[in-house]
């Protein structure tokens, strides 16, 4: 439901394209879905000349939280960070919108991983991620 209100409510597209995105997802599931469940990234992708940042709502269950920061934690790459979002599941930058941006622009922009997970992790209580 708030997927469906992010995407109604934002600007960047037109009422068209905001009728056909749930096609488009379904779509995307029936062309995808066998190949996503039989990719490896970590034995496929084993390292990357780029930098790279995976921000990862705790609550999200269409990505595996886990595989993903077993990924990051696997993979070679000049500069890489893995970023959890407590408090969100899929979208981060809209359930989390000023920590995202905090982490774009300290981090990301400038090429560093500062910000980036450390071994403890903060709580999201579920009081605090029913407000967002």
């Amino acid at each position: 439901l708030d997927c469906v209100k992010i995407v109604l409510s934002f600007k960047g597209y037109t009422w068209q394209e905001k009728l056909k995105f749930p096609m488009g997802n379904n779509f995307s599931l029936n062309c995808l879905w066998d190949f996503v469940l039989q990719s490896d990234l970590i034995k496929q992708v084993p390292r990357l000349k780029i930098p790279v940042y995976v921000l990862h709502g705790k609550f999200d269950y269409q990505v595996s939280y886990v595989i993903a920061k077993q990924f990051v934690q696997a993979i070679e790459a000049p500069v890489k960070g893995f970023y959890t979002f407590e408090c969100s599941a899929h979208s981060p930058c809209f359930e989390e919108p000023k920590k995202m941006c905090h982490i774009l622009r300290k981090d990301v922009l400038n090429g560093k991983a500062d910000l980036a997970d450390k071994q403890k992790q903060s709580k999201c209580s579920y009081e605090k991620r029913r407000k967002l």
